[in-house]
């Protein structure tokens, strides 16, 4: 008997658990994605249909979801349709004569990639975006607003050089951008070619125009952040229960007592991120698991807030008190966060902190302060790196370089005045 009489090609559903997938680790949330297995010859390849289901509503021996889950009309066609196609394409594949294998029966699936120009492949890259990455989409959108407005319509990949980025780093700066500003900008258009690169949508003949374009270097910048004094000034301010100047105040503390977490972090807090004695949450603007014992300050403004619990959230910032989607909590969180700030200003000043520093106060001094703690404390910057959760030192450094430029003059005013003062 031939080979061929013995090979095998077929394609069938299996459903993966990408749950602890390290990019994204909330994008599933206990879910899991439903892959296309293609099989020839005992190889295999994958592809991912977009879709994804919990475990307990998936029919292992049916290869489907349980038709008594609401998610069975909507993705079981899907499905469906996905193996007739590949059936098709396996039969055109067949009559052409192509040498069929795991992976060309799976590339054949795919779709063209969009060609037509940069700003396509960005208009595309956004639209494949799960609905959970809400805010990055956000931030992608933003920066392709931006790079629009410079450069037009479209940007065909053969006319991207260097020129452009320069072009559009000037046009930046003269509109008053301050360099860390067009930093995160032009790191974003990098990152996103970058992928366009690695798809095989940017044609190959075409020269990276960011190998030859130095982005700026990040510059350090006034770091505002409150003394041991200036804090426990605050903490102990007597504030209206319940006013929106008092949950301002206690997000604050409880955001440098949760290794400085973002006010987008406080908002999006719950119950179920608490336990007796530790936190546990994932931060909203990168995914990554925050967890740490919970301090004294910390525990007392739990048992504070418990006492009046009427809702999901540690911080009444929800009249509803229900659980936010996504998407709401990024359009509440523009809302909150300038409210808690003007409130922050005020309860500083009711605290006693002098008022040309308590008015460029905002509640993301709190991660400045709570660095600022592990710095007085003697720990070094691998440690502070890990609890700020920043990806490079070279990033903490610079945190603590901002930091500690008043501990390093009040170390030389000793040294060099402390006599002269006795």
């Amino acid at each position: 008997m031939g080979r061929g009489a013995t090979e095998t090609k077929h394609a069938e559903t299996h459903v993966y658990n990408h749950s602890v997938h390290p990019a994204q680790p909330e994008k599933l949330q206990g879910k899991c994605k439903i892959l296309i297995r293609f099989e020839v010859d005992s190889k295999q390849a994958v592809l991912s249909l977009d879709q994804s289901i919990h475990p307990s509503k998936w029919s292992r021996k049916r290869q489907r979801v349980l038709n008594s889950q609401p998610e069975a009309k909507n993705i079981n066609p899907v499905i469906d349709a996905t193996l007739a196609e590949a059936q098709r394409i396996k039969a055109q594949m067949q009559i052409s004569g192509k040498p069929i294998t795991a992976r060309s029966w799976r590339d054949a699936m795919r779709p063209e990639p969009v060609r037509e120009g940069f700003l396509a492949f960005i208009d595309a890259f956004i639209a494949n975006l799960s609905p959970d990455q809400f805010y990055y989409r956000k931030r992608l959108i933003s920066t392709a607003n931006k790079f629009r407005k410079h450069i037009g319509p479209e940007l065909p990949w053969s006319s991207f050089d260097t020129r452009v980025l320069e072009s559009f780093s000037r046009s930046l700066r003269a509109e008053g951008l301050a360099t860390n500003g067009r930093r995160q900008l032009l790191v974003t258009l990098k990152t996103l070619y970058n992928h366009a690169v690695r798809q095989g949508i940017c044609p190959s003949d075409v020269p990276n125009p960011f190998d030859t374009f130095s982005i700026p270097s990040e510059e350090p910048s006034k770091a505002w952040c409150l003394t041991r004094a200036e804090y426990e000034m605050l903490r102990d301010a007597k504030l209206p229960d319940g006013s929106w100047r008092a949950i301002s105040r206690d997000a604050f503390v409880f955001a440098v007592n949760l290794s400085g977490g973002r006010i987008g972090d406080m908002i999006s807090l719950t119950w179920d991120n608490v336990s007796v004695d530790r936190f546990g949450y994932r931060m909203n603007k990168n995914g990554k698991h925050v967890d740490g014992y919970i301090s004294a300050d910390a525990k007392e403004i739990l048992d504070r807030y418990v006492a009046d619990r009427s809702g999901p959230y540690i911080f009444p910032f929800d009249p509803e008190g229900r659980l936010l989607t996504v998407e709401e909590k990024s359009k509440r969180k523009s809302s909150l966060n300038a409210l808690c700030n003007r409130e922050f200003k005020e309860a500083a000043l009711i605290a006693g902190i002098a008022p040309e520093k308590a008015r460029r106060l905002t509640m993301h001094v709190a991660r400045h302060t709570f660095t600022n703690f592990m710095v007085e404390s003697g720990a070094n910057v691998n440690i502070v790196a890990s609890a700020l959760k920043h990806s490079s030192v070279a990033r903490t450094e610079l945190y603590v370089h901002r930091i500690s430029d008043k501990a390093l003059d009040d170390a030389v005013s000793r040294a060099l005045d402390g006599s002269r003062a006795a």
